[in-house]
C-alpha cells in the first residue's frame, strides 16, 4: 500500500491553496479521511504509485475515490459509483460460479434516493426523498439493464472443488455481509446436504456513500470550490440492493 496515499478521498488542487487550507476557518469541519494534494506536485507521484481510474486526464479539482476493494487504487468520483457496482456485481457472481452454480441470475432494485447535505454546525445528513412505485420500478429497470447478469454453467456442481470453494471464500471475504458469507457457508464441501437453491441480496452503495460522506465536507471550506458536476453527484444518496438467485443441480 502506498504510504503517501491512503485516505479515503483525495482533493487535487493549486498547490498554494493545499498548503493554505488548514489556515482556514472551519478547517476542524473537513473529513479526516480527505486528504488534500497538490495537483502540482502531488499528482505525479500519485499516478507512479496508484493504478488511477479515470476516462480523462487528471485535472485540478479532481476528486478521487479510493477503491474499497483494491490496494493503490483511486477512481475518478464521476465514475466511482459504476465502477464499484460492477466490481460488486461481478465478483459476487464469480462466487456463485466458484461454488458449483448451474444457473445465476441477478437483478437490481432502487429501493432509496436522498438529498445529501452539509452544515457547519450540523454536519453531514441526508434527506430521504418520496418516491412513487413507478419511479422505483423504473430506475430499478435502468439498474437491472446496466448491470445484471444471467448465467447459465454447463458443469454446474460437476465443477465444484475444494480449491474452487477456498477461492469463493476469499473473495467473500472482501464484503462484510451475511447473505454472502451465509450462501459460501451453506455450500461448504464439509455439509452433509449442500444448498441447492438460494437468494442473496447485498446492499451495493455502502462504500461509495461514505465516500460521498467524506467529500461533502469540503465545503464546510470557501476556498474549495467544487464544479457543478461534481457537487451534483456528492449531493445525492441512494439505497440500491442486489439480488442473486442461484441454483445447483
Amino acid at each position: 500500500m502506498s504510504e503517501k496515499f491512503s485516505k479515503d478521498v483525495i482533493y487535487l488542487v493549486e498547490d498554494e491553496k493545499s498548503i493554505n487550507y488548514k489556515y482556514e476557518k472551519n478547517y476542524d469541519k473537513l473529513d479526516g479521511n480527505i486528504q488534500i494534494c497538490s495537483y502540482e506536485y502531488d499528482a505525479p507521484i500519485l499516478k507512479e504509485q496508484c493504478r488511477i481510474i479515470s476516462k480523462k486526464p487528471l485535472s485540478k479539482g479532481d476528486i478521487l475515490i479510493k477503491h474499497p476493494y483494491e490496494d493503490n487504487c483511486y477512481i475518478h468520483i464521476e465514475e466511482s459509483e459504476d465502477v464499484i457496482f460492477k466490481y460488486k456485481c461481478n465478483k459476487i457472481s464469480d462466487i456463485a460460479r466458484l461454488l458449483g452454480a448451474s444457473k445465476c441470475k441477478t437483478t437490481l432494485e432502487l429501493q432509496e434516493e436522498g438529498e445529501r447535505t452539509f452544515e457547519i454546525n450540523g454536519g453531514t445528513t441526508t434527506k430521504k426523498a418520496s418516491l412513487d412505485m413507478y419511479y422505483k420500478t423504473e430506475e430499478s429497470n435502468k439498474l437491472t439493464k446496466k448491470y445484471a447478469t444471467e448465467d447459465i454453467y454447463a458443469e454446474g456442481n460437476l465443477s465444484f472443488t475444494q480449491e474452487g470453494y477456498e477461492e469463493a471464500q476469499k473473495i467473500a471475504k472482501l464484503f462484510n455481509d451475511l447473505d454472502i458469507h451465509g450462501l459460501v457457508e451453506k455450500r461448504s464441501p464439509n455439509h452433509p446436504n449442500l444448498l441447492k437453491k438460494r437468494t442473496v441480496s447485498v446492499e451495493l452503495a455502502t462504500e461509495f456513500n461514505h465516500s460521498l460522506d467524506c467529500a461533502i465536507t469540503l465545503k464546510a471550506l470557501p476556498i474549495f470550490a467544487l464544479s457543478a458536476q461534481i457537487n451534483k453527484i456528492v449531493k445525492e444518496s441512494k439505497k440500491v440492493l442486489f439480488k442473486m438467485e442461484v441454483e445447483f443441480y
